[in-house]
């Protein structure tokens, strides 16, 4: 039961009440079925739609945030295109397809950028830290949540600030900081209660509340749920008030060993599980109900309950860490108690099944922890065991041997240096050669070729019979063509940004996102950033077979940034030589004195970055 905290964030997070009663919803779309109303009208109907779903219905929002956003990009409204951008990825959020509501927050924000939108902005930063956070991406989310934090603060939205100190609490509660969560789960609840938000004061309480219960403090663990279970029942939030009966039960049971009391909070928390039907609570109540039968030996009735709740969906439960080891534990000692001993054995084994999953890792880890330690109070141990007059000639010795490796170093590094640079000054040769020579070929081909295959179709024209070879000839213009854009692309003169635009929409699955400073840089570094690029794209398609690829560039005054990501088969970095075109690549970063990193296993997709330093410069 000390894992129910996580099944309640979701709701509390995303804002949703999955079965308050829309009655604003209902008039609202009686208003825009019953009236002929202008774009500007409909789109701020559907602002309030989605409002209203946000509490109430997932599907529909996605619904009616996708209507708003196809009209507010035809109005050119691209204040409300960010946020209606934003409740489609909240809709995305909600179901639990997190990849999707992250791509739709960027594109958001994309538009929040454009529009110097701050507030909005900040809340892409949250909705996006949440994403990121239900991934276990702990320290990304960190990063965006302190973002929105800083926003939030400078106009002083004390509001979205407690909303964001519930999301950074929860975030360090994944990075195992208790001490830096609870400081901000109280100033959380401070501001909740200063502002009497209901919203922020339950986050605030429940997560206290688990806080407490790793601290062995069980009498705010008992607090602070039952006023997480009193603003449940004052706002009608049956997912909160679910939770906070079965964390309720757990107490009563565990620490009071009061089973009366909290068999009754566990059968009205399964009560109103199995009325909102969210099979995850049905889960939890159910296994909550089984461990207060354990703690009572009432084994039958354990063994019946686990049994039951196991049998209903073993494959959905067990992807259910927390329940299933829990559910599993009960099913095997109950089983072993009544004298199912078969059972029992099976159970085991897909207990240990799970436990070893999760454990072989964290084995190693502190495996190799411990020999480091070994080791080192070895070392220790031998040299206070030294005579004294032994000490001073060790550390003359070692002094030598730190002398003689520091020369060797210094000698090693500037060999080094001075082939590395001798390579880059050839690199950087071949890089203009090869960038004057696509120059020069792509204008000749365009303008000396193409012109003369021109003219022959304007003579072979008046020749009916050679009409084939007339359009033989339009492709081989189109050919022409085509052969000098990839050459030397012609929207690369307008900037690396505009060429990466530009190339993405000759593909219907390749998504283009810029952040920051829309700069230029040196001619040879926006020609190695789309080179680079068109590769690692290409690479995406031919051999990962990937379905959808995020093309992403980030610029400032001294970096610029390229990351391709796709969802395509992946592969084993460290398993792969590189061929010819990640050679290429290598050779091609290497010569701007950049950077590489190169992120992929099976069936897991891919992600390259590619990160230049470079000096800006005024090449409009």
């Amino acid at each position: 039961m000390k894992y129910l905290g996580h099944l309640i964030l979701l709701v509390f997070l995303s804002g949703l009440n999955l079965f308050a009663q829309n009655h604003k919803a209902d008039s609202l779309l009686e208003v825009l079925n019953a009236q002929d109303l202008d774009t500007k009208k409909q789109i701020d109907l559907y602002k309030e739609l989605c409002s209203s779903y946000l509490r109430s219905d997932a599907d529909q929002l996605l619904l009616y945030g996708k209507k708003g956003l196809t009209l507010a990009k035809e109005e050119k409204d691209f204040v409300n295109t960010s946020l209606f951008y934003r409740m489609i990825g909240k809709a995305y959020h909600i179901k639990g397809n997190f990849d999707s509501a992250l791509t739709h927050f960027f594109y958001g924000l994309d538009y929040a950028y454009d529009t110097e939108n701050e507030i909005e902005e900040a809340k892409l930063y949250g909705a996006i830290a949440s994403s990121y956070m239900f991934q276990n991406k702990d320290s990304i989310a960190l990063d965006y949540s302190l973002k929105a934090l800083k926003i939030f603060e400078r106009i002083n939205d004390r509001y979205n600030i407690g909303i964001t100190l519930c999301n950074l609490g929860n975030i360090h509660v994944g990075l195992l900081n208790e001490q830096e969560a609870l400081k901000y789960f109280l100033q959380a609840k401070e501001i909740g209660e200063e502002l009497n938000a209901n919203h922020i004061k339950s986050v605030a309480y429940y997560s206290l509340g688990n806080i407490y219960i790793h601290r062995g403090d069980y009498d705010k663990v008992r607090e602070y749920n039952l006023k997480t279970l009193e603003l449940s029942r004052i706002s009608g939030d049956k997912s909160a008030e679910t939770v906070s009966l079965l964390s309720l039960a757990y107490y009563y049971c565990a620490q009071e060993k009061d089973y009366v009391t909290a068999e009754k909070y566990a059968l009205e928390g399964l009560q109103i599980a199995e009325k909102i039907e969210v099979p995850r609570f049905i889960v939890s109540a159910k296994y909550t109900l089984s461990t207060i039968y354990l703690y009572q030996k009432r084994f039958n009735e354990c063994e019946e309950l686990s049994m039951e709740t196991w049998s209903s969906d073993s494959t959905a439960i067990e992807n259910m860490n927390p329940e299933a080891r829990v559910l599993l534990y009960n099913i095997v000692l109950s089983s072993m108690y009544i004298g199912k001993t078969e059972q029992a054995k099976k159970f085991l084994d897909k207990f240990q099944e799970i436990i070893v999953g999760q454990t072989d890792e964290n084995y190693q880890s502190s495996l190799a922890d411990m020999q480091v330690k070994y080791e080192t109070e070895k070392k220790e141990l031998q040299i206070t065991s030294l005579e004294k007059e032994k000490k001073l000639y060790i550390w003359l010795g070692i002094a030598s041997v730190l002398f003689a490796l520091t020369l060797i170093v210094v000698l090693w590094l500037t060999i080094k240096n001075a082939k590395k640079e001798k390579q880059l000054i050839a690199t950087r040769s071949v890089m203009d050669g090869e960038m004057g020579e696509r120059a020069r070929l792509a204008r000749d081909l365009h303008d000396r070729l193409s012109g003369n295959l021109s003219a022959v179709k304007i003579e072979l024209n008046t020749a009916t019979s050679l009409l084939e070879v007339s359009e033989k000839l339009d492709r081989c213009i189109d050919e022409v063509r085509r052969v000098a854009h990839n050459l030397m692309p012609a929207s690369l003169q307008y900037g690396i940004r505009v060429a990466l635009e530009d190339f993405s929409k000759q593909f219907s699955n390749v998504h283009f996102h810029f952040f920051g400073l829309d700069n230029r840089f040196e001619e040879r570094v926006e020609f190695v950033v789309y080179c680079c690029a068109s590769e690692l794209v290409g690479n995406s398609l031919k051999h990962a077979e990937a379905d959808t690829i995020n093309l992403q560039l980030v610029q400032d005054d001294v970096h610029i940034t390229l990351t391709v990501q796709d969802n395509g088969k992946g592969y084993n970095v460290n398993d792969v030589d590189k061929g010819l075109g990640l050679r290429n690549i290598y050779d091609r970063v290497s010569s701007c004195n950049g950077k590489i990193d190169v992120v992929s296993s099976p069936d897991k997709g891919t992600e390259t970055t590619i990160e230049i330093k470079v000096k800006q410069d005024n090449y409009d």
